[in-house]
């Protein structure tokens, strides 16, 4: 070994991770969660929720809806906040959801890469979808600390590559920052990030649901950013229990399935730091109260399962 690599510090295994998350905006970890648990909440929800006739909040819309099934009979609508249902009967599905979203490896990895003792602020159960265009939850909700929320998708299945894979965009965090990309890009981005704040504004906070175009406008200024920085698009191979943690600025979404029949059951979940507020559209701040549950730190909500 030279005396220049003698000199150099040895990194854990997790600063190196760290490091790669802080470069890619995301971070893919093998078998956080064990197949146990995974397979104790995909029960729950095939028995608990599955035949439920009535209405749950889902995550598109944020409103009470009734299932909505795909040809093949999976249910493609997912269900927002299933960590904080309240009603009886499904309590054994709700448990089986915080008993993963606590798993202490998961734990331990959301701690490390936000810096702090991560509390849960969403969770959104999936069977299965229709595709979801590429965003970046921080135009939706993000940490006060912009930028301090992480994502994680935990696969609860293995993911064939025909149900509509999770993909991401690596290095898309650091489309705002002009040390990182040329200028011409982070202002074509900036652009972007304008337009669809100004969507999404409407949207949610005004009522404007005849607006949708303006999504479309500003998704057009999304794809010819990531055309002319050449972003690359990853779907990575996710077995039951591996879990992919993404920054909040990271672009992602998911693939429309090809191949209906199968499905690609998974929980989402999204940390703050302990201590932050939570930052809605970039324009409004929320306290989040939270409360102990085995270990995870929950925004209290109230008893509500819909915000």
């Amino acid at each position: 070994m030279s005396p220049a690599l003698a000199t150099l510090p040895m990194l854990s295994v997790d600063e190196l991770e760290i490091a790669r998350f802080d470069t890619e905006g995301y971070l893919v970890c093998r078998g956080l969660v064990p197949g146990s648990s995974c397979d104790r909440l995909k029960a729950a929800f095939e028995d608990d929720i599955k035949p439920f006739r009535g209405v749950m909040a889902r995550d598109t819309t944020r409103e009470p809806e009734a299932h909505r099934f795909s040809e093949s009979g999976a249910i493609v609508n997912a269900l927002l906040h299933p960590h904080d249902l309240t009603r009886k009967a499904f309590r054994p599905f709700r448990d089986a959801c915080l008993h993963v979203l606590s798993s202490s490896a998961l734990l331990h990895w959301a701690r490390r890469l936000i810096g702090a003792d991560p509390v849960l602020v969403k969770s959104v159960y999936h069977e299965s979808g229709t595709g979801k265009a590429p965003h970046a939850d921080t135009h939706f909700m993000d940490s006060q600390l912009t930028g301090r929320m992480i994502g994680c998708w935990i696969a609860l299945e293995d993911i064939a590559a025909q149900a509509g894979r999770f993909f991401v965009y690596p290095g898309s965090h650091r489309l705002h920052d002009a040390t990182h990309f040329p200028e011409d890009a982070v202002e074509g981005f900036l652009a972007y990030e304008s337009a669809m704040l100004e969507a999404i504004r409407g949207y949610y906070l005004e009522g404007d649901t005849a607006n949708l175009r303006a999504f479309e406008l500003a998704r057009t200024r999304l794809a010819d950013v990531i055309r002319g920085c050449r972003l690359a698009c990853r779907t990575p191979e996710l077995k039951k229990g591996d879990v992919l943690f993404w920054h909040a600025r990271t672009l992602h979404g998911s693939l429309k399935p090809k191949n209906p029949p199968r499905t690609r059951h998974s929980l989402t979940g999204h940390f703050i730091p302990a201590g932050s507020r939570l930052l809605r559209y970039h324009s409004e701040v929320e306290p989040v109260p939270a409360r102990e549950v085995d270990g995870l730190w929950v925004r209290y909500r109230g008893g509500r399962h819909w915000s």
